[in-house]
């Protein structure tokens, strides 16, 4: 698992950021003692790859037989500390954009939506109710597969 962290700071000791050597398979850990350099305020690791010095992307060398390799996470260690920090699965966000989706539907559209009405009309109003009860933002698309997949 690669995910690309913008909220990881390695001196936390919550994550082990890894390297893997491809002939061998060997992993190794990443040193935890790097700082975010630069004109950029924040820490953390934000993209797959990191290198010594560079102003956006700083990090011990990740280079493994004379190529730069993507750092990593355990999963089962990623999925603890994910759980811990509060931010939703993907899932579970999709599921919540879901059921705002028929909370909207139902109140306003409580016998369907009526037949002949535009979808790009049916979708502003969704969106429009979702925006005025502090709901999470949806895409037309997102309204669209909700519709095909509900009887």
């Amino acid at each position: 698992m690669r995910p690309s962290i913008d909220f990881v700071h390695p001196r936390s000791g919550e994550l082990t950021p890894l390297v893997r050597d491809p002939q061998t398979g060997e992993t190794f850990a990443l040193e935890r003692d790097w700082e975010r350099t630069g004109s950029f305020p924040a820490t953390g690791i934000y993209t797959d790859f990191v290198f010594p010095g560079d102003p956006f992307d700083p990090g011990p060398g990740t280079t493994v037989r004379g190529y730069a390799r993507p750092v990593y996470f355990r999963r089962k260690q990623f999925e603890t500390w994910l759980s811990q920090t509060g931010v939703k699965p993907t899932r579970e966000i999709r599921r919540a954009k879901s059921d705002s989706i028929g909370e909207a539907v139902a109140v306003l559209f409580p016998g369907g939506v009526p037949q002949g009405m535009l979808i790009k009309d049916r979708d502003t109003q969704i969106k429009t109710w979702l925006q005025e009860h502090r709901r999470a933002p949806v895409s037309d698309q997102t309204i669209r597969r909700w519709f095909s997949q509900t009887p």
